[in-house]
């Protein structure tokens, strides 16, 4: 299973990608909205992609909308962030998340959503 992790946190991406990775996953990193975009287009594509909503040049629930615009109903988007009321939960579920995880996370709930 290919992930990509998005985070602007460089210490928070590269973290949770060597815990994916130590797990069995093989893991991309981005840093930005538009690099996320980016990953997810071509041959290498992530199947799952975990995606932090406050970036600094496009927000993740854009992200997640252009995602589902592009393709993939298969493509798994889980929001990982801070954000955790129930507005935020609707919101994510209106751009097209298929999850929401608040941080921090646990990696055993991490890898039991990874699994689902």
């Amino acid at each position: 299973t290919r992930v990509l992790v998005v985070d602007d946190d460089r210490d928070t991406t590269d973290s949770l990608a060597t815990l994916l990775r130590f797990a069995g996953y093989e893991v991309a990193v981005a840093y930005r909205g538009q690099e996320a975009l980016s990953a997810c287009a071509g041959e290498s594509a992530p199947d799952v992609v975990i995606l932090d909503l406050q970036l600094p040049d496009i927000d993740g629930l854009e992200v997640c909308r252009i995602l589902r615009r592009r393709r993939q109903a298969t493509l798994r988007i889980v929001a990982l962030t801070g954000w955790g009321r129930a507005v935020d939960r609707q919101r994510t579920a209106e751009a097209g998340f298929d999850e929401h995880l608040l941080k921090p996370i646990s990696m055993d709930r991490l890898l039991a959503v990874m699994r689902r």
